[in-house]
């Protein structure tokens, strides 16, 4: 719980790509955003602590696996981080 009360009042602002109607997408895209509940209120701001909670969660389990590495391993050892939102990150 601690993740998600960090983000009850957080809202974010979305720029200029959240407006696109998908007039120019396949049918598809726009049958799916039509289906999905949005998380962006009347007044334009994107709400959504359990995405933000998830996320800062994610980034403190990371955080531990590199705080447990030796000083030797931290020289020989990658962290790679995807997501297939990079929008977001």
């Amino acid at each position: 719980m601690e993740y998600l009360e960090k983000y009850a009042d957080f809202y974010y602002e979305l720029g200029e790509k959240s407006q696109d109607d998908l007039a120019n997408k396949p049918e598809h895209h726009r049958l799916w955003a039509q289906a999905m509940p949005s998380p962006v209120g009347d007044d334009g701001l994107y709400h959504h602590p359990l995405y933000f909670a998830c996320n800062d969660f994610v980034d403190d389990q990371i955080g531990r696996v590199i705080n447990a590495l030796t000083p030797e391993q931290r020289e020989n050892t990658w962290v790679i981080y995807t997501s297939d939102h990079g929008e977001m990150m």
